[in-house]
This record gives structure tokens, sequence and C-alpha cells, in this order.
């Protein structure tokens, strides 16, 4: 018999076992048991070899087990991602949709997009990847010629921030460009950013957001939550058309006299709706920082300013309406008035005694004055305070200012604030006023925002009565057939209205103003212009009065709103035999063709 060279009492069997076994405490198990010369193992040895076979089967069925779990396992998340039905699950794995806008629209009345957010690419550097600095500086300031150059090459060597982003709302032609550059560490990213379609038409009522779009002036910041829901858009009461018109005409204006600023407001005396609201300068919605800090100021609402002659309507119609005063009563306007210290006396010397009437027709302040103490300075800020004219607008902008009147009304405060001094409010508080005193005596609100069941009467507090609403009117007409406002008169249509040219304190400026209303027979509208600081002109021999700035704009402007707003032509009787008789000299003209402006 063999024997294994290294043990010779170990049998060539076993030998072989423990060639086979690596463990080689195994093997010397194996040969310690063994027998010498032996041809059969003993029976203890044999009992050790099957002991250890059964922990080599039993660890071969827990790997065993162990992987047919994990393919079951795989097995059912497969099933769970199958729709058994029929229906694929690859719809998972289409490709995402474009980002959806973060802010809703804001509409015109009539439907035309104000402003609107959409998905504009912006230019993104990853310093890390940016291989040639110099190079990536290059080609961003040929493409991009207003970035501020320091700051660019500070940004672009900032390793310790992944990405930066260096400008929004790049255009087609700028990625393009850049893009062929072909400089690593570049990306263009699409990012929500704020359209305003009308430019800075509509800068001071719409207002503006900030790069996140959140809005941070006018309509866009007081409706931030109804705009923040996409599937409310904002329609406004303000129309594109109409606003064109109205700003065109202040603009060309404001420039002729050049005035420091003007705004206007077109208010709906019934519905309390605004059409249009302009504040001039403007400024550009999209580079806010860019304009100066008196374009942003809104000057239909804010800064408050003493709007002089225009105050005279609110005096007489609280005296005629309070029974303090009648439509026949007279005042001596051929001198001055003493109120204590203070002088008051008009513009032009007047003679004799007037009526109401014939005071506002010629703006007298010595009769406004006159007809203001009858009434009474407590009375006249009671009346001021129903019209609302002592409380900040309540209007859809946040851009607005509280106005300013004397704490105690003095004879003194209380003559002076009859025609208009010593008392400061916005253009917006004067229409809305002068609106009550023109649709039968009710107060309405004023809004920018479209009314969806728009009113044919007006809905409010009662200021007063409807008979001194008729008078107010019949005074309004006279005021332009033949007092102040007579360069505002539109032979197509009959308007009234009223001049207000107020001093500036401390210097020699002037404000000057006029406030209208049409159809003067059917009031429909009330149109309200102001310039700040005009200068007098060649042309209107160096006046800078309501009567030669504001009164011609207003005719000019009416002209045009005449086809937009549906106006029919003149139906009052008067005017339109007027009319005839200028017309039967002039065959070239037609009733309904509007005539040139003073």
């Amino acid at each position: 018999m063999q024997t294994h060279p290294l043990n010779p009492a170990l049998s060539p069997r076993l030998a072989g076992q423990a060639q086979h076994f690596t463990s080689p405490a195994l093997a010397a198990r194996l040969e310690r048991s063994a027998t010498p010369y032996s041809a059969q193992p003993t029976p203890s040895s044999g009992g050790l070899v099957s002991q250890d076979l059964k922990i080599g089967r039993k660890r071969l069925v827990y790997f065993a087990l162990l992987f047919l779990c994990g393919y079951l396992l795989l097995g059912a998340r497969l099933i769970g991602l199958s729709d058994l039905e029929g229906t694929r699950v690859a719809q998972v794995a289409t490709p995402p949709a474009p980002l959806s806008h973060k802010r809703a629209d804001i509409l015109d009345r009539n439907g035309a997009v104000l402003a609107r957010t959409l998905n504009r690419p912006a230019l993104v550097v990853h310093p890390r990847k940016i291989r040639d600095i110099d190079e990536a500086f290059r080609a961003i300031t040929e493409v991009l010629p207003d970035l501020e150059p320091a700051a660019l090459l500070a940004r672009l060597s900032n390793t310790d921030r992944y990405e930066i982003q260096i400008k929004r709302n790049l255009t087609p032609d700028q990625v393009r460009r850049l893009n062929a550059k072909g400089i690593v560490g570049l990306d263009y990213p699409k990012l929500p950013s704020r359209e305003y379609t009308q430019g800075d038409l509509f800068a001071h009522p719409i207002g503006y957001t900030d790069i996140d779009t959140n809005g941070m002036a006018g309509m866009e910041h007081v409706f931030e939550g109804q705009l923040a829901d996409l599937n409310q858009t904002l329609k406004t009461s303000l129309d594109v058309g109409i606003q064109h018109i109205v700003r065109s005409e202040v603009q060309a204006q404001m420039t002729a006299f050049e005035a420091k600023r003007a705004s206007a407001v077109l208010m709906n005396v019934n519905s309390g709706e605004i059409l249009s609201m302009v504040s001039l300068p403007s400024f550009d919605p999209d580079n806010v920082g860019a304009s100066p800090k008196i374009a942003r100021i809104n000057a239909a609402t804010q800064g408050a300013i003493e709007l002089g002659s225009t105050f005279k309507l609110f005096t007489v119609a609280a005296a005629l309406d309070r029974g303090v005063i009648g439509p026949n009563d007279t005042f001596d306007v051929s001198r001055p008035l003493h109120v204590y210290d203070r002088v008051i006396s008009d513009y032009h010397p007047l003679p004799g005694r007037m009526d109401a009437k014939h005071i506002l027709q010629e703006s007298s302040n010595i009769g406004a004055a006159q007809i203001g103490l009858r009434l009474g300075g407590k009375e006249l800020l009671r009346f001021l305070d129903d019209l609302g004219m002592l409380s900040i607008s309540q209007i859809e902008v946040l851009e607005t200012d509280t106005p300013t009147f004397p704490a105690r009304m003095t004879d003194v405060s209380t003559a002076t604030v009859s025609f208009g001094h010593g008392i400061a409010v916005s253009p917006l508080h004067v229409a809305t006023g002068v609106a009550a005193l023109a649709n039968g005596g009710i107060r309405i609100q004023p809004t920018l925002l479209k009314s969806n069941e728009p009113s044919q009467r007006p809905q409010g507090p009662r200021v007063i009565s409807q008979e001194t609403s008729h008078i107010m009117l019949d005074y309004m007409r006279n005021i332009v057939a033949n007092g102040t406002g007579s360069k505002a008169q539109v032979e197509s249509v009959a308007i009234g209205g009223k001049t207000g040219t107020a001093d500036k304190y401390g210097s020699n400026e002037v404000v000057s103003s006029f406030v209208s209303v049409f159809p003067i027979d059917n009031p429909q509208y009330v149109l309200y212009v102001v310039f700040d600081e005009p200068k007098g002109q060649k042309e209107s021999f160096n006046y800078a009065t309501a009567g030669w700035v504001a009164a011609p704009v207003t005719c000019r402007i009416i002209n045009r709103l005449i086809s937009p707003l549906g106006i029919m032509p003149v139906r009052n009787t008067d005017d339109l035999w007027q009319m005839m008789q200028k017309n039967a000299d002039r065959q070239d003209q037609t009733i309904n063709e509007p005539t040139s402006c003073s």
C-alpha cells in the first residue's frame, strides 16, 4: 500500500482528501485521526467528514435562497412597473413639458395683453469649467457690451461658486452668437421674465415686478395673490387705444410748454372705471432703475399739489346744495377782498356784482371766497370730506398720497380753500369729485378694474341733490361756452368744464389744469389734465395759465375720443343751431366733422 510522501501513515485516499480541503487545521485533524497502514478510515474520521459536507450543503442552500429572493423582488418590481391591461409606462419617459408661466396675464378692458410672463434664456457661467478666462471675457463682452467689465471679470474668476447668473432676457441672436464662440462653461437656462407689451404706456397704473417676477408697484403689487394663480387673468378698466390718444396729446402739450411733469385721468362718471391714467415723465418697467425718481412718481395719484380754481366748483355746489346761496344771489367782485391781513384779488379786474354762475365763468377768487365764507369753513370741509377729497383715494394702487388741508378753518383759510389754495390733493381726487357733480350727485368709487356688469346708474352715497347737479352742469357748460374754458370748446360734442391755475409757493411757477365733463347733456366721462410748471410760449403770448395750456389740449383729446368712445354728435339744440349757422358759411365742412382746437 502506498503512503503519502510527507506522512507515510496517511493512506492515499485520505491524502487526496487532505489536499482537497483548503483549511490547514482540517488537514491536520485528518492526519492525526488516520490509522497507519490501514486501507479504510476509522469510524471517528468518517463522521467528521460527513459533518463538514453537511455544513457546506447548508451554505449552498442559504446562498441559493438569497439569490432566489433577489430575483423574486426584482420580478415583482418589474411587474409593478408594467401595466397588465396594455397601457404603456413609456409615458413617464416622455420629454418634460415646457416651464409654465409663474404669473398670470394683465389685460386691458378689451382683452389686449398689457403684461405677461415668458420663459427667456439667461446667461449663466460655470467658473470651474472655463478653461481660458480672458477668452471667455472677450467673447461675452463682444456680444453683451453693456455689461460692467470689472464685475464680469470678477464673476468669471470666482471659482468658489459653481454657477453665476450674468444676464437675463437674452435675445435669440445673442444666444446664437455666444454659442458660436464655442466657450466651455456657458449655459443658457430659460427663466421666467415679465414682459410689458405696451412698453411704458401703462407703467404707473400697472406697475412692475422684480427679477423673480414678484410684484413691486402698481396693480402688479396689489394683486400679487391673484396673479400668482395662473387660472385668473386680471382684466383692467384701461383701454390701450384711448390711452395712446390721451398720452400722445398730453405729451405733445407738455413738450410744447416745457412743463416739469403732466398727468391725465379719464373716468366714467357712472361706474368709476378709469379708461386712461397718464403720468409723465414715465419709466421703463423692464428697467426701472435707469429712470429718475420723478419719473417713478404717479402724478395722477401721488404728489398732492394745490390745483387752484377747479375747487370753485365744489365751493359753489356745497353752498347751493346747503341752501346758503341761491342761483340769483350776487356778490361784489369789483374790489379786492380783505380777510384780516390777507388781500384776495382776481387775475383780471371784474366790474360790479356777479351771481355764482358768472363767478365761475370768470373764475373770480373774490366771488368764490365770499361764497365760501358764507358757507363756513367747517361746512366746506365736511362737504369735501363727503366727496372723498380729504382721505387717500381707494384705488387699486398703493402709490397714493394723503391730501393736506388746514387743521383749523379760520376765515383766512376758509377764503383761500374756497378758490383752491391751502388744500393739496391728487388729480384723481378732483376727477372723482367732479364726477359726483356731473352724475346726479352720487359719489362713486374710482377703479382700475373692469366691471363685469357695468351699471348705467352711479352707485354710492349721495353728496348733492339731483337739482344741484343739473345746476352745476349748466354752470360748467357756460364756462366753456362763454368763460375761461372757451379754448376747450369742441364743436362736435357739447362739453362743460373748469379751468384751474394755482401759484406755487416760493416760485413764479404755476400749475395749470382743466377738468371737463362730456357730453354735457348726458354726462358719461370726466377728463382731467394737469401741467406742472408750464412755461409761457410765444404762441400763448407768454401765458402759462390753464386757459392757454390745459384747455386747448382737452379739446384735441375729446375730438379724437368721440369715435373710440362711441359718442354721438351733439343733441343740444342750441349747440346744433350754432354749428349749422357756422357750417352754412363753410360748405366744405359737415356737422359731424371735428374742428381744429385753438
